[in-house]
C-alpha cells in the first residue's frame, strides 16, 4: 500500500502530486523532485545557487522528517572529519619520523632517504591503531584480567607496538641508503 502527503510546511505541488509516496511496511520513501520553493511557493535565491541548493535540501529535509527519516548528511559530514582526522594523523607521524631520522642520528642522512621509511612507518602507526581497536572491541578484555588498570595496561600495549614500530623505521632508515634503495640521483 502506498500512502502520498504534502507536510503544511512547505509549498502545494503543482497539479495532482505529492511531496512524497510511502510505500509498504518497510517505510520506504519515494521523493518528488523539488524546485527551491519557500512554504508560500516563491522562488528563493533568484541567480543564486548556493541559496536554491539549501532551499531544496531544507525541503527534502521536511519531508523526510513528516515520516520520521533524516537526509543522511550528517554522516557524510561525520565521514569526511574521520577522514580529514587519519589524514592528518598521518601526517603528523610522517612529519615526526622524518625529524627523528633527519636529526636523531649522529649523520644526517638526505630527505630524500628519509620520505620512504618515514611513510611507511606512518602507515604502519595508523594500521596498527585500527587494528588494536578492532582487537579490544572484538577480543580483549584487559579489564578482566587487570580490573582498573585495564586502560592503562592497553594503552602503554598500544605505545609498545607504536615505539617498535618507530625502532623499526629507524633501521630502514639507517639501511635505506646502504641497501641501493635510495631515491637520490647516483653519479654514474
Amino acid at each position: 500500500m502506498a500512502v502520498s502527503f504534502n507536510p503544511q510546511k512547505l509549498w502545494k505541488p503543482f497539479g495532482p502530486f505529492s511531496m512524497a509516496i510511502v510505500q509498504g511496511t518497510g517505510r520506504i520513501v519515494h521523493l518528488k523532485g523539488q524546485v527551491p520553493l519557500d512554504q508560500d511557493g516563491r522562488l528563493v535565491g533568484e541567480g543564486d545557487i548556493r541559496e536554491q541548493l539549501r532551499q531544496v535540501l531544507d525541503n527534502l529535509t521536511v519531508v523526510l522528517a513528516e515520516v520520521g527519516g533524516a537526509l543522511g548528511l550528517e554522516q557524510l559530514g561525520a565521514s569526511a572529519g574521520d577522514a580529514a582526522q587519519v589524514v592528518l594523523s598521518t601526517a603528523v607521524v610522517f612529519s615526526v619520523a622524518v625529524l627523528l631520522y633527519r636529526y636523531v642520528p649522529p649523520g644526517r642522512p638526505s630527505l630524500a632517504d628519509l620520505w620512504a621509511p618515514a611513510l611507511l612507518v606512518a602507515i604502519a602507526i595508523q594500521v596498527t591503531e585500527v587494528a588494536y581497536g578492532f582487537y579490544l572491541a572484538r577480543f580483549a578484555d584487559y579489564n578482566l584480567v587487570y580490573g582498573s588498570l585495564g586502560a592503562a595496561i592497553g594503552f602503554l600495549f598500544l605505545v609498545y607496538l607504536g615505539a617498535a614500530i618507530f625502532l623499526f623505521g629507524a633501521q630502514l632508515a639507517a639501511t635505506w641508503p646502504r641497501a641501493g634503495l635510495s631515491t637520490r640521483a647516483r653519479p654514474r
